[in-house]
Order: C-alpha cells, then structure tokens, then sequence
C-alpha cells in the first residue's frame, strides 16, 4: 500500500498594486482588505489585532488547519522575527514595491490509504 503525498510551494504578497493574499480575506463591506497579518491568519486558522485600525482579525473557525510553524534561517535570529505578528509587521513595514512578497507558504498533504485498482 502507498501513502499519495503533495507538497504545494506558494508565494504570498502584493499583487497589481493591492496588498493581496488571500482570495477570502474581505471585510464586513465586502471589500479586499488583505495585509501580511491577515494573510498569515488566514493560513494559521488564528485570531489577531491589525495594531492599525484595530480591526479584529479572526479565521478561528477555519476548518482544515492541522499544523502551522514558522521556519527560520539558520542561525542568530532576532526575537521580534520569531513571533509571526511582529515578523508580519516588520515585512509590511519594509516592504513597499508594489509586488512585494511577503511570505512563501509550504503546505504538504498526505493520505493514509492507497487507492488499489481491483
């Protein structure tokens, strides 16, 4: 029996002059409202303040979040960059091209079972 296992490699950043990550990341208006925090929320199913405007931040219920982990380079890394809200600031804060990257996003999938032809 073989396990089926798919490894995705994802870019997250602004795009077309717009902070965009996240294609579900709206605001009650229904407007794309989407920054390096909301984005990182998004993918981590948590709950954060934008430090802005205040704006609570929620995908708590988002279904389908087994693991989340923040990999580092090797080596001295400051403390503010292993706290994801703060590295989250920090790239909004330094990152100003219009097509920016904010984040590259891992995700692997595996299954179990093998699908056997009969």
């Amino acid at each position: 029996m073989n396990a089926i296992y798919q490894l995705r490699l994802k870019n997250v950043g602004k795009r077309g002059g717009k902070k965009a990550a996240s294609k579900s990341a709206y605001n009650s208006a229904g407007t794309k409202t989407t920054s390096a925090r909301r984005s990182m929320a998004y993918r981590t199913g948590e709950r954060t303040i934008d430090p802005e405007s205040g704006e609570v931040i929620s995908f708590a219920n988002k279904k389908g979040v087994c693991h989340t982990e923040l990999l580092l380079p090797p080596g001295p890394v400051p403390d503010w960059a292993k706290d994801r809200w703060q590295l989250c600031d920090e790239v909004e804060r330094v990152e100003k091209r219009v097509n920016s990257r904010f984040f590259k996003e891992l995700a692997g999938v595996s299954s179990p079972t093998a699908f056997e032809s009969r």
